[in-house]
C-alpha cells in the first residue's frame, strides 16, 4: 500500500463542504486510490486501490478537522488504530472513476462521507499535565507488571523499560506488584515502583499470514517508597506477533514511546525529549510482518541493546522512525544490515548520522523511494 501527498492533496483540496474543528455532520471528501495490477488480477487490483482511497478520505478529513499538524502529531494513531479501520469512518461514498487509465495499475476515484464526530472523539488530544517532581535520588525502582486479562510477564516491554531508565542510571527491580506495591519496593531496596499495566483488546488473525494482531492500551504509574502516586503515563499501541500475547508485548512496547514521556521527569529526564540513540528512518514498509522481521535482523548486529518504535512518518511510503539504542553507530548498522540486505530484501546506508533503510517492493523490484526525495 503506497499512501502518498499527491492524493492527499487532492483530497484536501476537494472538500464539499465546510471543515470547521468542531463540525460533527458527515462532511464529504475526495480521493484517489492506485494499486499495480500483478498477475493480471485486476479485482485484487480493483479493491486494493479502493481500499487506499477510503484510507485517503481518512487522513483528508482529520487534516481537515483538526488541521494540518495533527497529520504529523497524531500519525501513529491514524496508521495504527484509525486507517486499518477506515471504512467503518466512512457513512456513504461513491465511485466517481474507476479503471487501468495508465498501463499495469489500477486508479479509483472515490467521492466519501466521513462521520466527523468519531473521528474527532477517537483522535482528540490528551489533556496535558503538569510535569511530576522528581524522586529524590531514585538510583533503584522496584519494577512489576498487572494485565487485564492475566499475562505473561511482557520481556520486550520490561527490556525496553531497563533501556529507557538504564540511560538514566535507574537501575529496575523485578518484583510482583501485590496489594501495597511501595512495601515491596523496599524488600528490594528501591525508593519508588514503576507500575506497568496493560489492558490488551481481543487479539485477530492477521490476512494472508500467520500473525495475530491485537491492541493494548499500557498504563504507567509511578508510586514513592511513602506509597504516594507521584506520576502516570498512558498510551496505546497495536502490535503483531506469532501468539495473543506476543503480539500484546510488542503493541505495549509501541504504545510505551507516548506512555514514557508522562513519567520521564520523576526519573530526572526532560518529559518528553528525545533521548539517545541513533535514529532509522525506513521506507517503503508495507506489511507489519517487514517490521517484525527488520526489527529482530537489527537486534542481532554487535553492540545493539534494543530497538524502539517512535512513529510514522508522514509523506513517506511506508515511512517509519525507530530508535536503536546501545553502543553502536549508523555506519556500524549499515554495514551490518547490508550483509543480510539479499535475505530481507533492503538497501541500508548511513546519512549523516542516521540509519535509513529502504524496504524493496517484491512485486517490481524497485526500491522504495528515498527519504530525500519522497513521492
Amino acid at each position: 500500500m503506497r499512501l502518498g501527498p499527491p492524493a492527499v492533496l487532492l483530497a484536501l483540496a476537494s472538500l464539499g463542504v465546510s471543515s470547521g474543528a468542531h463540525a460533527a455532520e458527515a462532511q464529504t471528501f475526495e480521493a484517489i486510490g492506485r494499486a499495480p495490477i500483478s498477475a493480471g488480477d485486476r479485482v485484487r487490483a480493483r479493491q486494493r486501490a479502493f481500499d487506499e482511497a477510503l484510507q485517503h478520505v481518512i487522513e483528508a478529513a482529520v487534516g481537515a478537522l483538526l488541521g494540518p499538524d495533527a497529520l504529523t502529531r497524531r500519525a501513529a494513531d491514524l496508521r495504527l488504530k484509525i486507517l486499518p479501520r477506515a471504512k467503518s469512518y466512512v457513512t456513504t461514498y461513491r465511485v466517481i472513476e474507476e479503471g487501468e487509465l495508465e498501463p499495469g495499475v489500477f486508479l479509483v476515484r472515490i467521492g466519501a462521507e466521513v462521520a466527523a464526530d468519531r473521528l474527532l472523539r477517537e483522535l482528540a488530544d490528551k489533556r496535558p499535565t503538569a510535569p511530576p517532581a522528581p524522586l529524590a535520588t531514585a538510583t533503584k525502582v522496584a519494577l512489576c507488571f498487572t494485565s487485564e486479562p492475566a499475562g505473561p510477564r511482557p520481556a520486550r516491554l520490561e527490556a525496553a523499560l531497563r533501556t529507557q531508565l538504564g540511560a538514566r542510571g535507574v537501575e529496575l527491580a523485578s518484583v510482583e506488584c501485590g496489594a501495597e506495591p511501595a512495601q515491596a519496593a523496599r524488600t528490594v531496596g528501591a525508593r519508588a515502583v514503576l507500575i506497568a499495566h496493560l489492558a490488551p483488546g481481543r487479539s485477530e488473525p492477521v490476512r494472508g499470514t500467520a500473525l495475530v494482531g491485537r491492541e493494548v492500551k499500557l498504563a504507567l504509574t509511578v508510586v514513592d517508597g511513602d506509597g504516594k502516586h507521584t506520576a502516570a503515563g498512558h498510551g496505546d499501541g497495536a502490535g503483531y506477533g506469532k501468539s495473543a500475547d506476543d503480539a500484546s508485548d510488542d503493541a505495549a512496547t509501541i504504545a510505551l514511546t507516548e506512555a514514557f514521556p508522562a513519567i520521564e521527569a520523576a526519573f530526572g529526564g526532560s518529559g518528553g525529549g528525545k533521548t539517545g540513540g541513533v535514529t532509522a528512518r525506513l521506507v517503503g514498509v508495507r506489511k507489519f510482518s517487514q517490521l517484525t522481521s527488520l526489527r529482530t535482523a537489527i537486534e542481532r548486529l554487535p553492540g545493539v541493546e534494543a530497538v524502539e518504535p517512535r512513529r510514522f512518518l508522514p509523506g513517506l511510503p511506508g515511512g517509519i522512525e525507530l530508535l536503536v539504542r546501545g553502543s553502536t553507530s549508523s555506519r556500524a548498522l549499515a554495514d551490518g544490515l547490508a550483509r543480510v540486505a539479499a535475505a530481507y530484501q533492503l538497501r541500508a546506508r548511513d546519512n549523516e548520522g542516521q540509519l535509513v533503510v529502504e524496504m524493496l517492493d517484491p512485486m517490481d523490484g524497485a526500491a522504495a523511494p528515498s527519504p530525500e526525495r519522497p513521492q
